[in-house]
């Protein structure tokens, strides 16, 4: 029998330890879905993710949100030639939520 004091901390930290890991709201690529939730990417929760991961550098999200863009323009023109979206409708998808999030 284990005689040990109870410690909340380390029983916090073994279950966060033994939960299974988020899922990611990531680009599935060259389709540029959401692999979570299926929605075009970047989806909310990234928006969201995002925001928060360059919250001290809006410029360099801004940088490279600019390079998602063009390589998903690539991806989806190679993948859909006819129906691929417009530039016009990438980015406001890539880069045209953020003056709202900054």
């Amino acid at each position: 029998m284990d005689e040990r004091p109870r410690d909340p901390a380390r029983e916090h930290a073994t279950q966060a330890r033994e939960r299974p890991p988020a899922r990611e709201h990531l680009p599935a690529r060259p389709i540029w879905l959401c692999r979570v939730c299926g929605g075009p990417w970047p989806c909310s929760p990234a928006r969201r993710r995002l925001l928060h991961e360059y919250a001290d550098a809006p410029v360099t999200l801004a940088v490279h949100l600019a390079g998602l863009m063009l390589e998903a323009g690539e991806q989806l023109n190679r993948a859909y030639p006819y129906t691929a979206p417009s530039p016009e409708t990438l980015h406001r998808r890539f880069l045209g939520w953020l003056r709202d999030g900054c």
